[in-house]
């Protein structure tokens, strides 16, 4: 399944590090990353693939790292070669 995370973390790059190596760990595809620093820390979002029965999974244990502090998951319904962020269906917001 084709989704996308959006995460705000600290300004701490091991957040970030530790970020990768759990997408990593759990088989998640990235297919594209961004970075942005707000006056709050840093955003990131992601597209990445995983199997369906995995993502709430991810996304639940994710949201809880330390310095991980707002999170949102997008899932694509449909298939497009380049999504972009409003090709993509709310899921859940968490804080």
């Amino acid at each position: 399944m084709r989704w996308m995370v959006s995460l705000e973390v600290e300004y701490d790059p091991i957040i970030l590090y530790r970020l990768l190596n759990v997408l990593r760990r759990k088989d998640v595809t990235i297919d594209s990353i961004m970075l942005t620093s707000s006056p709050s820390g840093i955003l990131f979002l992601a597209f990445v693939n995983s199997p369906e029965k995995d993502v709430e999974h991810i996304f639940n244990f994710v949201r809880r790292m330390p310095g991980v502090r707002g999170a949102t998951r997008l899932r694509l319904d449909f298939p497009v070669p380049n999504p972009s962020p409003s090709d993509f269906n709310y899921l859940e917001l968490a804080r």
